[in-house]
C-alpha cells in the first residue's frame, strides 16, 4: 500500500514538473518573440506633428515629416515635443548606458529616475538595464538554440539515414565527381554560402545557406563527371557511406566539441549568423548516430523488406516507410540539443567570442559579473534563467522520449 502511494506520488510530481517545465518554456518563448515590444527605449506608439508613429514596431528605423527625419535609434524620445506617446513596459534598451545609473546599481540601492523608472534587476557599469538584458537575451538564445539545432538536425537524419539504408555497397558515383565535389564544391560552399551570406535576417541567412550548399556540391559532381567524360575517365565506384560517414563521427567526438566550437568562433565574423552555424555544423554527430542505428533496425524489418521484394521504388522506401519510423527518436534528441546549444552560447558569450560585443545575452551578462563578484545581480538573474530554460528543454526531453518508449 505504502510502495502504491508512494508511485502515485512520484508520478504525480513527474506530471506537475513537466507541466512547470513547459509553462516555463512558453514564457521564455513568448518574451524572446515579443522582447522589443517588452523591453524598448523606443515607444510602441507616438502622435508626433499629427503624424502617428509607431518606433518599437517599425522595421523601417525613421520616417520623414516633411522636411524633418526622425530617426528612431538616435532620437532623444523623452524630450521630443510630442503630443501622445504610449511607452514599453521596460522603458529601457538593452545595453543601453545610463549615465545617471552607471558604476553597478543593485535593483536594491537608490536609482535616479530621470525617465520615470527604475531598473528592477539592477544596471551594469555602464549603467544598462539588466532586464531589458535578460528579456533581449532570451531571443539571442532561444535563436541560436534552435535554429543550429534545425541545421544540426537536418545535417544528422540525412547522414544517418543515408549511412544505415545505403550502407557501403549501393550506390556507385563518378570518381572525378566525387573529388571535384570535395576540392571545389565544399569551399566554395562555404564562401558563397556564409562568407558572403547578407540575407536581412537570421532566418534568410539559413535559406539562403540551405539553398547554395546543394546547388555548389551538385554543380561542382557534374562538372567535374562530364570533364573527366570529355577525356575518356568514366571510372565509378562505390560510395562507401556509412564506412565515410561513421568515421566522421568518431572523428568529430575524439574532437573536444567547446574546444572546436571556441576555435571556429574565434576565427569566423563575430555574429549570431556564424555562430548558430558552427553549433549546428558540430552538433550532429549524436544525432546522425541514433538515426544511422534505427535506420539499420528498419531497413531489416519486414515491412521494408516486403516493399524492396515488391519493386517499389527506392525513393519511395526511404520517404514512405523508412524516414517515418526513425523522426521520432530524432525529435527528442533534437530538443535536448537545443538545451545544449543555449548552454553552448552562453558559455562562449561569458568568454567574449561567438556573438557581436554590442549584442546583449545571458552569457554577456554573467561576464560583467566575473568583472564585478558584488554586482550579484549579474549573476543571479542571467544564471536563474539560463539554468529555468536549459532544466525546462531537457525535462520536457525526457518526457517526450518517455512517452514514444511506451508508444513502441
Amino acid at each position: 500500500m505504502k510502495q502504491a502511494k508512494l508511485t502515485s506520488g512520484r508520478k504525480f510530481f513527474r506530471r506537475k514538473t513537466i507541466v512547470t517545465a513547459f509553462v516555463v518554456l512558453v514564457l521564455v518563448s513568448i518574451t524572446a518573440l515579443l522582447a522589443s515590444l517588452l523591453a524598448n527605449e523606443k515607444p510602441l506608439y507616438v502622435k508626433y506633428k499629427d503624424r502617428n508613429l509607431f518606433p518599437a514596431l517599425s522595421l523601417k528605423g525613421y520616417a520623414d515629416i516633411g522636411n524633418e527625419r526622425i530617426v528612431y535609434a538616435t532620437v532623444d524620445w523623452q524630450k521630443l515635443q510630442k503630443e501622445n506617446v504610449i511607452w514599453c513596459p521596460i522603458i529601457f534598451s538593452p545595453g543601453k548606458s545610463d549615465a545617471a545609473n552607471a558604476d553597478y546599481k543593485s535593483p536594491l540601492d537608490s536609482q535616479v529616475h530621470d525617465k520615470g523608472q527604475r531598473h528592477l534587476l539592477g544596471t551594469t557599469r555602464t549603467g544598462a538595464d539588466v532586464l531589458s538584458g535578460i528579456i533581449h537575451g532570451a531571443r539571442v538564445s532561444l535563436t541560436i538554440g534552435i535554429f543550429s539545432m534545425v541545421i544540426a538536425g537536418f545535417i544528422g537524419i540525412l547522414l544517418g539515414a543515408a549511412a544505415g539504408f545505403f550502407g557501403d555497397y549501393r550506390i556507385k558515383v563518378s570518381r572525378a565527381g566525387l573529388i571535384s565535389t570535395i576540392l571545389f564544391g565544399l569551399p566554395l560552399s562555404w564562401f558563397y554560402g556564409i562568407h558572403l551570406n547578407t540575407a536581412f535576417s537570421v532566418f534568410g541567412s539559413i535559406i539562403f545557406a540551405l539553398i547554395v550548399f546543394p546547388i555548389c556540391i551538385c554543380m561542382t559532381y557534374f562538372i567535374g563527371r562530364f570533364t573527366a567524360a570529355l577525356f575518356g575517365w568514366n571510372h565509378k565506384s562505390f560510395l562507401h557511406i556509412d564506412q565515410f560517414i561513421s568515421r566522421s563521427i568518431e572523428i568529430f567526438n575524439s574532437i573536444p566539441r567547446i574546444v572546436l566550437i571556441i576555435t571556429l568562433s574565434a576565427i569566423a565574423r563575430p555574429s549570431i549568423l556564424s555562430l548558430l552555424l558552427i553549433i549546428g555544423f558540430t552538433s550532429w554527430t549524436e544525432i546522425a548516430r541514433l538515426v544511422r542505428a534505427e535506420m539499420l533496425k528498419t531497413r531489416e524489418s519486414e515491412f521494408m523488406q516486403s516493399a524492396e521484394a515488391s519493386g517499389i521504388k527506392m525513393s519511395r522506401q526511404i520517404f514512405r516507410h523508412a524516414l517515418p519510423n526513425i523522426l521520432a527518436p530524432a525529435l527528442t534528441a533534437i530538443m535536448l540539443g537545443v538545451a545544449s546549444a543555449i548552454l553552448i552560447e552562453s558559455s562562449l558569450s561569458f568568454l567574449g567570442v561567438g556573438v557581436p560585443a554590442d549584442v546583449v545575452t545571458w552569457g554577456s551578462l554573467l561576464n560583467e559579473g566575473r568583472q564585478n563578484f558584488n554586482a550579484w545581480w549579474l549573476i543571479a538573474f542571467p544564471g536563474i534563467a539560463i539554468f529555468l530554460t536549459v532544466a525546462s528543454l531537457n525535462l520536457l526531453g525526457d518526457a517526450l522520449s518517455e512517452m514514444l518508449n511506451k508508444s513502441n
